[in-house]
């Protein structure tokens, strides 16, 4: 999914206008996708006990992967610069309440 996003981004020459942070919405931009930070706190802290409960040998945990996202939008921003995302996007955005309108 989020390939295909990247894809439509590129191709619409958009790539640099999506934020990285949903404050990047909340500030004015008109799209961001990124991992939730509490997802990743709580994961990297269970990572951490166990890796001290550990034999003394163990190998440092591998890198931490998320299947979730916190999505923000502002569609009018999207429509302005010709950007029209699947429903899916705006849905997400919406049950993120990152869905903001102008």
């Amino acid at each position: 999914m989020l390939t295909t996003l990247r894809n439509l981004l590129v191709a619409a020459s958009l790539a640099g206008f999506i934020g990285l942070h949903v404050d990047y919405v909340v500030a004015g931009g008109a799209l961001s996708i990124s991992p939730p930070p509490a997802d990743y706190g709580r994961r990297a802290m269970r990572l951490a006990l166990d890796w001290l409960t550990a034999p003394a040998t163990a190998a440092p945990p591998a890198p931490l992967t998320s299947a979730h996202f916190d999505v923000a939008a502002r569609p009018a921003r999207l429509a302005a610069r010709g950007v029209a995302l699947p429903a899916i996007y705006i849905e997400a955005a919406r049950a993120d309440r990152g869905l903001i309108a102008d």
